[in-house]
C-alpha cells in the first residue's frame, strides 16, 4: 500500500491542462481526485482520458466529468480477496480506508501482484544448506564457508592460514589463480580433494569435497 502521505492526488477544481502537467510531473497513470479536502476522495482520474480529451479539443471540459467513481475497500480486506474483486470490477485501483473511514492509502493491482509473487518465490526460494552430503564421503559445499566452521562441522583438518578464511579462499592459495569449474586442488595432509563445481564470474560458489580414507599403518 502507497500510505497517504506519499499519495498524489489531483483537486477537483484544476483544469484539463493542469492535470495533463501533474501527470507529467508524476508519472503515474492514475491520480485520486479529491472535493476541498484531501480526506474528501471523491474520483479517479485516469491519464488516457485526461489526454483522449485533450486531443478532441475538449480543454475546457471539467476534469470531474472524466474521472470514474473510487472503489473504496477497508485496511482489514484480505488482499487475495480484494485482487479478486478489482478484477472482477475491472478497477486498477482501491482506496483504503481505515476503522474510522478516513483516508489512508491506495493500493493498485501491480501492488497486490507484486505482493503476491513476492510472498511465492519467498515459500519456494529457500537458501540451499552450505554444507550438503550428495555421497558416501562426499560433499557439496558453499565456496563462502569458513575453513575452521567446516573442519568442525565435518571433523577433518584441512588447513588454516592468515591468508584466506574461506574454503573459496583456501582453493585460490593452492591453486594460485582464479579457478574454473572442473579444477582440483588434492590436500594430501587433510586426506581431502576440493573440486570447484561452480562458479558465478569470478567468484567460486561451490565447491565438491571428497574424503578419502587415510591410508593403514603397519605396525612395527
Amino acid at each position: 500500500m502507497t500510505p497517504r502521505v506519499d499519495v498524489a492526488m489531483i483537486e477537483d477544481t484544476l483544469t484539463l491542462n493542469e492535470a495533463m502537467q501533474l501527470f507529467n510531473e508524476t508519472g503515474f497513470s492514475r491520480l485520486p481526485v479529491y472535493h476541498d479536502s484531501v480526506d474528501n476522495i471523491i474520483g479517479i482520474l485516469n491519464i488516457k482520458d485526461v489526454f483522449s480529451a485533450a486531443f478532441s479539443m475538449k480543454k475546457e471540459i471539467p476534469i470531474k466529468e472524466l474521472m470514474y467513481d473510487p472503489y473504496f475497500v477497508p485496511e482489514t480486506k484480505k488482499i487475495d480477496d480484494l485482487l479478486k474483486e478489482l478484477q472482477l470490477r475491472k478497477v486498477q485501483m482501491a482506496i483504503i480506508l481505515d476503522e474510522y473511514g478516513s483516508f489512508i492509502g491506495i493500493l493498485t493491482v501491480e501492488d497486490i501482484l507484486e505482493e503476491l509473487v513476492g510472498d511465492i518465490l519467498d515459500e519456494f526460494d529457500r537458501e540451499e544448506p552450505e554444507i550438503q552430503k550428495i555421497g558416501e564421503g562426499i560433499y557439496l559445499v558453499d565456496a563462502k564457508l569458513w575453513v575452521e566452521d567446516l573442519n568442525d562441522e565435518l571433523d577433518i583438518s584441512l588447513p588454516v592460514h592468515e591468508s584466506y578464511e574461506t574454503i573459496g579462499g583456501l582453493l585460490i592459495e593452492r591453486l594460485g589463480h582464479i579457478p574454473h569449474p572442473g579444477e582440483t586442488v588434492h590436500l594430501a595432509e587433510a586426506h581431502v580433494t576440493l573440486v570447484v563445481m561452480q562458479m558465478l564470474s569470478r567468484r567460486i560458489v561451490k565447491v565438491k569435497l571428497i574424503l578419502h580414507t587415510p591410508p593403514a599403518h603397519d605396525g612395527e
